[in-house]
């Protein structure tokens, strides 16, 4: 009785026959994000996701694009301390009940910094860098802002997102020149060094890119042209000369290309974003807080499987987790739960993959290469 309860008061349905498939989207770097969605359809057979020799083919054409709502909230589900249960469920359920209280949408969008989302556009994209040209030939950037007054930081600050556009149109330009794939990936930080000892907010970019020239010269971005070409650039943006040259750092990767990055992710959040709003204003925060270049963009989109079956590889996955008790093959994992009248309700999953599984379940999708020598498959659940 309670079941068909809460089916009926998230789903719309009342009828047993109704049932739910799981529905995800698996990351370049292991990272993944598991739902589940009303099928739509009479339950019957669901397809048995145990090892074959063969591979479970993903067409885009078999995408389902209501699974946008879904991650969207699953990757953000972090940064919400407070939502309403009911509407919580009926979004993640993706069903198509009528509710009367309507979602309170943020007026401007970056108020809650980093999401989930971008997190994880950043993470794939530094995976795949190293991936493919290895830490060695990865270059860091750091662009920082010179003193300015407050007028001139809050109009820097409200054009931003104009700004990093055009950081990575020049970026672009000089990897294109330079022979190499421009692959840019950055996030927008503020400097809680500056904002903590003077209270002036200030922003700053970090970055990683293909590091070395194939068209003679060493290096395929040039720091003292960058440093011209971004000072020029603030120039054009506050519409005044700056006191002098900002500061432009570079340095080759030297552990991983995900760690240098990941560890600016956490920042410019909870009492740093309040501070932020509190010396230039709320309209002063950036709508996004993570940047990309199209081929970037591209490759990860490429390298990332969604939808149906590969929900139906993750819920194998999880379920054979629970019911054997050991972690082998997540480097982590943890339920997102909602309240529901009272009582919890696990609505979906997230967690990483280690390199082992995740090359196993690519493979799986026809996403990846099949491996040279195939380490045994996990026993996944029989549905």
């Amino acid at each position: 009785m309670i079941k068909n309860d809460v089916r009926q008061a998230v789903g719309g349905y009342s009828s047993s026959k109704r049932t739910m498939s799981p529905s995800g989207r698996l990351w370049p770097n292991g990272e993944f994000t598991l739902g589940y969605s009303f099928d739509g359809e009479e339950s019957g057979e669901v397809e048995d996701w145990a090892w074959t020799g063969g591979a479970g083919g993903l067409s885009p054409d078999e995408l389902d694009e209501r699974l946008e709502c879904l991650h969207g909230w699953l990757d953000c589900v972090q940064r919400v301390n407070a939502v309403d249960s009911a509407i919580a469920l009926q979004i993640l359920t993706l069903s198509n009940a009528s509710y009367s209280r309507s979602c309170k949408i943020p007026l401007k969008r970056g108020l809650k910094g980093l999401t989930g989302y971008g997190t994880k556009m950043i993470r794939s994209g530094c995976f795949l860098l190293e991936e493919k040209l290895g830490k060695e030939d990865c270059v860091m950037i750091t662009l920082t802002v010179p003193t300015l007054d407050r007028k001139d930081r809050r109009t820097l600050a409200q054009r931003w997102g104009e700004v990093t556009n055009r950081l990575v149109e020049y970026l672009t330009r000089a990897l294109a020149k330079a022979g190499r794939n421009p692959t840019v990936i950055g996030c927008v930080e503020i400097q809680t060094s500056r904002l903590e000892k003077f209270q002036q907010a200030y922003l700053h970019l970090h970055l990683v890119c293909p590091a070395h020239s194939n068209t003679g010269g060493q290096w395929a971005i040039d720091v003292h042209d960058l440093r011209t070409w971004w000072g020029k650039c603030l120039e054009r943006h506050i519409g005044s000369s700056l006191p002098h040259l900002p500061r432009v750092e570079t340095a080759i990767v030297e552990k991983s290309v995900e760690g240098y990055l990941g560890k600016y992710l956490s920042k410019g959040t909870g009492d740093d974003l309040d501070s932020f709003i509190e010396d230039l204003g709320s309209d002063c925060i950036p709508a996004q807080w993570w940047f990309a270049s199209a081929p970037m963009k591209a490759a990860i989109k490429r390298g990332t499987a969604t939808g149906r079956n590969c929900g139906a590889l993750l819920d194998s996955l999880v379920n054979h987790l629970l019911e054997e008790g050991t972690g082998a093959g997540f480097e982590y994992i943890r339920h997102v739960d909602c309240d529901f009248n009272g009582m919890p309700v696990t609505v979906g999953y997230v967690g990483r993959l280690d390199p082992r599984l995740r090359n196993e379940i690519f493979w799986m999708l026809d996403k990846g290469e099949q491996p040279a020598a195939r380490p045994l498959a996990p026993v996944l659940r029989k549905r």
